[in-house]
C-alpha cells in the first residue's frame, strides 16, 4: 500500500545522530512512499526516505520534506551502498549539508545504481565539496542514468547539476536545467576525477 507522511508525523529531528530518515537504514525494498512535508534533520547519513541503503531497493518514492544534515545528505537517501538501487524517485524538498557529499536525490552513491530520478529542490553545501543536483558523489562501480535536475545547486568545490564528483562510475542520459554556483570545479552536469575512462555523459 502507498504510505504518505505529512508534517508532524514526518518530522524527524535528531541533530546529533546518524542514520536519520523516515527509515534510518534499509536492506530491503521501500516503494510507493511519499513524504509530503516536514523536516528531516540529523548528523551523517540523512535522507528524506532513508538515511542508509545497503543492498536495498528504493523505488517510486517522493520526498518534499526539508532535509538537513552533515556528511552524506540526500533528498531521498543519504548513502546508497553495495548494489543498492534508487529508481523512479523524486525530491522537491530543500536539501542542505554542513559537510561533503550532498545531493538532491542521494548524497553518496557507492557501487549502486540511481535511475530515472528527478530533483527540483534547492541543494546547498555552502563551503563544502561534492554537491550535486542528483548525487553528491558517484563512486567507482556505480551508475547514474536517465536523471533530471531543475533545482538550484550551490557549494564550494566540485559542484554540478547532476553529479558533484564522479570517481570512476558511469553517468549517462541525464539532464540539468538548474542554476549551479560555487568557487572551484563548477560544471553544469558533472565533475569527473581521474581516471575518467569509465565515465560517460550523454
Amino acid at each position: 500500500r502507498d504510505l504518505r507522511m505529512s508534517r508532524g508525523l514526518g518530522d524527524v529531528y535528531k541533530r546529533q545522530e546518524d542514520y536519520i530518515g523516515l527509515f534510518g537504514s534499509s536492506v530491503g525494498t521501500l516503494g510507493n512512499i511519499c513524504v509530503v512535508s516536514g523536516l528531516v534533520n540529523g548528523n551523517n547519513y540523512v535522507g528524506g526516505i532513508c538515511g542508509f541503503n545497503y543492498e536495498g531497493i528504493i523505488t517510486s518514492c517522493d520526498n518534499a520534506a526539508q532535509v538537513s544534515g552533515a556528511l552524506h545528505s540526500g533528498g531521498v537517501c543519504g548513502f546508497s551502498n553495495y548494489h543498492g538501487t534508487i529508481a523512479l524517485c523524486r525530491n522537491t524538498g530543500q536539501v542542505s549539508g554542513t559537510d561533503n557529499r550532498v545531493g538532491g536525490v542521494c548524497g553518496y552513491n557507492s557501487i549502486s545504481v540511481i535511475s530515472e530520478c528527478y530533483n527540483a529542490g534547492q541543494v546547498s553545501g555552502t563551503g563544502k565539496n561534492n554537491i550535486g543536483g542528483i548525487c553528491g558523489e558517484n563512486g567507482s562501480g556505480s551508475i547514474l542514468t536517465s536523471c533530471h535536475n531543475t533545482g538550484p545547486v550551490e557549494g564550494e568545490e566540485s559542484v554540478a547539476g547532476i553529479c558533484g564528483l564522479n570517481t570512476g562510475g558511469m553517468v549517462n542520459s541525464s539532464r540539468n536545467d538548474g542554476a549551479v554556483s560555487g568557487a572551484m570545479y563548477v560544471l553544469s552536469l558533472i565533475h569527473i576525477s581521474e581516471p575518467t575512462r569509465h565515465a560517460q555523459i550523454s
